[in-house]
């Protein structure tokens, strides 16, 4: 069943059929975490990116994972 989720980072707005789906627009991996308040700088695995390694990319124009944004 698809479900419709929000991007944490860059807020795009896709839709999902199982956990752990990647944004198409800035390539983080949606887990369904709502709130990741005293795990932000949690790694999955050590090739992820934290939620705040992610949020900081974003903000210098960067996917998740450190590539240029794909333009919209």
């Amino acid at each position: 069943m698809k479900e419709q989720v929000v991007c944490p980072i860059c807020g795009t707005k896709f839709e999902i059929e199982d956990l752990f789906e990647s944004c198409p627009y800035c390539e983080y991996e949606y887990e369904g975490i709502t709130d990741y308040t005293g795990i932000e700088d949690a790694k999955d695995t050590p090739m992820s990116p934290s939620y705040n390694e992610a949020k900081a990319n974003f903000a210098k124009g960067l996917t998740a994972y450190g590539n240029p944004l794909p333009k919209k």
